[in-house]
């Protein structure tokens, strides 16, 4: 084996051991180092808003379902949905949805 593929390859093992003792003692003195935590709870919070964007979309549509449902169907309504997600975020998500399963993910 040539002297440059020894030293690419202890160089590799030596990041993979370095990498993996830090994982391993970060995760061992997580409760002790406050970033970590800042972190954690970070996309705990960020997960939790996401989560509430969905509720609401949901009791949107049941309140439209209570009061307007004899005015609108379902396939017009779930077309209404998408175009509304569309102009919030700036994306497209084309006519693959075609339930309510489907537009809850």
């Amino acid at each position: 084996m040539s002297k440059k593929k020894s030293s690419l390859i202890i160089a590799i093992i030596f990041s993979l051991i370095v990498g993996l003792s830090a994982g391993l003692l970060i995760s061992h003195y997580r409760d002790r180092l406050p970033f970590i935590n800042d972190l954690i709870n970070k996309q705990s919070a960020q997960e939790k808003s996401e989560n509430t964007y969905l509720a609401f979309l949901k009791e949107i549509r049941e309140i439209i379902f209570e009061n307007y449902w004899d005015k609108v169907n379902e396939t017009q309504f779930i077309k209404l949905h998408v175009l509304a997600i569309e102009k919030l975020t700036g994306t497209t998500l084309g006519d693959g949805i075609e339930n309510y399963e489907d537009l809850d993910q």
